[in-house]
């Protein structure tokens, strides 16, 4: 079977505000088709891209929106990507996809960043601690789900 790699992360390079993140990914995946593997890339979609295309060799598969993504990915992952799979990022840019949740791939969760620009800013105080417990939280919940996945 062909080495395959799915990428996890909320964005793609032709998302609006794409990032480091992105850039990262795409560089990571150049190399590895390099090296005669398959990549795919689930992201969510945004207004006037299509839902499907490949990308220098990167097949990109856009499902949901900002809110339903961690929904709709999960559930294309689980009907069409797993079969072709053998290794997994799950890209954690404020809440993983919780991965190991639904397969038993190997996984690797890479967090790139903890919201750097939660305490910047003209924002309130209570906008910057719901911002910084919902890191918390999403951080603790995704170490216990993959140390559950593990070790049980």
């Amino acid at each position: 079977m062909k080495k395959s790699l799915i990428i996890f992360n909320w964005r793609d390079p032709q998302h609006p505000n794409a990032g480091g993140s992105e850039e990262y990914f795409l560089n990571y995946g150049r190399e590895l088709i390099k090296k005669g593997w398959r990549v795919t890339w689930l992201t969510s979609r945004v207004r006037g891209k299509k839902r499907n295309e490949k990308m220098e060799g990167i097949y990109i598969k856009r499902r949901g929106g900002f809110i339903t993504k961690h929904i709709l990915i999960p559930i294309q992952y689980i009907l069409f990507e797993n079969k072709h799979c053998t290794h997994i990022i799950d890209s954690e840019n404020g809440m993983p996809f919780f991965t190991p949740l639904f397969s038993r791939k190997k996984i690797f969760l890479l967090v790139h960043h903890v919201h750097q620009d939660i305490q910047t800013g003209n924002k309130s105080m209570i906008k910057v601690i719901i911002g910084a417990t919902g890191t918390i939280v999403a951080g603790l919940l995704s170490t216990i789900v993959v140390l559950l996945i593990n070790f049980t």
